[in-house]
């Protein structure tokens, strides 16, 4: 691998994703909640960035069941978005069962 301008910047762009996800998963504040949904979509950032960089390596030629492992993580990062925004718009908001109904397209790509 050639070490180019743009694989340094997605190098350092990914590993910024991860430390601030970490950071926003593993703190103990007060919004618990939206701390670990925002975490986990910003890991979700991290992992499409590192996509692209194993892709420039030919990393998915030599592992190709790895390949669709980030593509089928976007049907789940959109619920956790929203799930996201109502921890901060509804103060003391807990999920219920109605609310998984928005991750059933991830769960039937499962099976």
């Amino acid at each position: 691998m050639v070490l180019t301008f743009e694989n340094l910047y997605q190098i350092v762009s990914v590993s910024l994703a991860f430390l601030f996800s970490f950071y926003l998963l593993f703190n103990k504040t007060k919004g618990r909640k939206s701390n670990i949904y925002i975490g986990l979509f910003i890991f979700y950032m991290g992992l499409e960035n590192m996509e692209v960089l194993l892709t420039q390596t030919s990393f998915y030629s030599s592992n190709p069941n790895l390949y669709l492992i980030t593509p089928n993580l976007a049907f789940l990062i959109y619920p956790i978005f929203f799930f996201y925004i109502k921890s901060i718009a509804f103060k003391g908001h807990q999920l219920t069962k109605k609310d998984f109904i928005h991750a059933l397209p991830y769960f039937c790509l499962l099976y």
